[in-house]
């Protein structure tokens, strides 16, 4: 059984789609990632990695480790990786380059249409003058 080149290619863009479309979804929840692992591993947080674990009375419980790991998150997520960019612009431009002919206005006029002289001109320099007087 063969699949014909425009089923193919349309299967393609759909997995195509799909895969950006799951990467920006990734990306616009990783807040909410970070807070999962920090629900998931709270008693190790509090216990280990708070910085006030010292302090019982501030009922800190870890929040500090969180709040600085969104702080990074959220660093991380606007400054874009300028090497990776560059690469994968890079890619495409040489992946699809445009060969364009030489154009040339002389092979435009000698097309022939229906429109080539419908019109005309009236010019009526006659007509405007200034006042005399």
């Amino acid at each position: 059984m063969s699949v014909s080149f425009a089923a193919y290619s349309r299967m393609m863009k759909t997995l195509l789609s799909l895969i950006l479309a799951g990467c920006l979804l990734l990306q616009s929840m990783s807040g909410l990632v970070t807070y999962a692992g920090f629900e998931m591993n709270r008693d190790y947080i509090s216990q280990v990695l708070c910085v006030n674990r010292a302090k019982p009375k501030l009922h800190c419980n870890g929040k500090c480790y969180l709040a600085k790991k969104l702080k990074e998150s959220e660093k991380q997520q606007k400054t874009p990786a300028g090497g990776v960019h560059g690469k994968f612009e890079y890619f495409f431009q040489s992946m699809y380059s445009l060969a364009v002919p030489p154009f040339s206005l002389q092979a435009i006029r000698t097309i022939p249409t229906p429109y080539q002289n419908a019109y005309s001109l009236i010019t009526a320099s006659g007509i405007f003058h200034p006042p005399s007087g």
